[in-house]
């Protein structure tokens, strides 16, 4: 189990590798991939059509450009993080270009989603120490063909209320 200030080194650091669930959830997730299409069970759990979202992509509609463009979701299958930590997950219809082919960040784009995230969650009053977010290379996504970030949120137990209002109103 992560504590959050070896979470933050490791995302600050680059080392998105060594972020991985328990071998609980790592089951629960194995099995989970092989009795349906992750990529069309997330699609249909965000109410998402595969139609819409390869047309929006089409179109070169600008990632985050418009709040139909993205969701906020706990993640069903999160890392094996300290209790206090909460692994959300923000998706996109829009494809991210964070990385390119040889997995080097964009700084530009990098800029783009921190500003983004920064401003969302400006709105809950969070120290700027209580959460981070990244974004898996293409070699460690298990969900390749939807865009989306991991926010890491840290929350004392007896203000879990905050998650549930990040939740709701990103």
């Amino acid at each position: 189990m992560l504590e959050w200030q070896r979470v933050r080194e490791l995302i600050r650091a680059d080392k998105l590798e060594q972020l991985v669930r328990s071998e609980k959830v790592t089951e629960a997730y194995r099995k989970h991939k092989l009795e349906c299409d992750v990529q069309q069970y997330v699609l249909e759990n965000l109410n998402w059509s595969p139609s819409e979202v390869r047309r929006l992509n089409d179109e070169g509609v600008k990632f985050f450009s418009d709040r139909s463009l993205y969701t906020l979701t706990q993640n069903d299958y999160p890392y094996d993080f300290e209790p206090t930590i909460h692994h959300l997950i923000i998706w996109s219809k829009i494809y991210i270009p964070l990385y390119n082919d040889k997995n080097e960040k964009n700084d530009k784009v990098e800029e783009e989603l921190d500003n983004f995230v920064n401003e969302h969650i400006a709105k809950f009053a969070l120290p700027a120490d209580d959460y981070i977010w990244f974004m898996n290379t293409s070699p460690l996504q298990s969900i390749k063909n939807i865009s989306h970030l991991h926010l890491l949120v840290k929350v004392p137990v007896d203000q879990e209320n905050v998650v549930e209002q990040i939740l709701q109103n990103f």
